[in-house]
């Protein structure tokens, strides 16, 4: 490789250290007039100089991409958040016939609630917004479960035996 002279730097280098510019007809190379020291250092005082208007370009950006790509952002968030990618999803949803895992009612058109061990972060099914809450509210304790079980169906038992107000 020929040497070649920075404009910023003025230093002769090797035309391997300016980032190529265009193809020639010949099939070789134009190189950039300055090196990449030096495109390096002038690309960061760009960003400095221009910070917040890139800034808010990029979050302009971002957020166009999201409101054009509901569905790319939805996957993208459960795949980052448990894991799971929506190949994944959709078997799990199968599998459990689009029905809540604890009171079996169909999903269709309720929100449907990725429950996850919160130690591990291993997906366990998909519950209703109800049922979420409640092993939410629970603290996930299959003994505290058991107990609010226990305790409803005694007071049905209760209930029962109770003479109804006005008979």
């Amino acid at each position: 490789m020929s040497p070649k002279q920075c404009r910023r730097c003025e230093l002769v280098k090797d035309e391997a250290d300016f980032h190529k510019a265009a193809l020639r007809k010949d099939g070789s190379w134009c190189r950039q007039p300055i090196c990449k020291a030096c495109a390096k250092i002038k690309a960061r005082e760009y960003y400095l100089e221009n910070q917040e208007r890139l800034k808010e370009h990029n979050r302009l950006k971002g957020q166009r991409y999201r409101q054009e790509n509901p569905e790319w952002n939805r996957w993208h968030h459960i795949a980052r958040k448990y894991g799971l990618t929506q190949e994944d999803w959709e078997k799990l949803y199968d599998e459990q016939l689009g029905r809540c895992a604890i009171c079996r009612t169909p999903f269709g058109g309720i929100k449907v609630c990725i429950d996850h061990d919160h130690l591990t972060g291993s997906v366990r099914g998909f519950l209703c917004t109800r049922c979420n809450f409640a092993i939410g509210y629970l603290q996930d304790d299959p003994e505290r479960c058991e107990s609010a079980a226990r305790y409803l169906r005694e007071q049905a038992e209760i209930a029962k035996e109770v003479v109804p107000y006005g008979d």
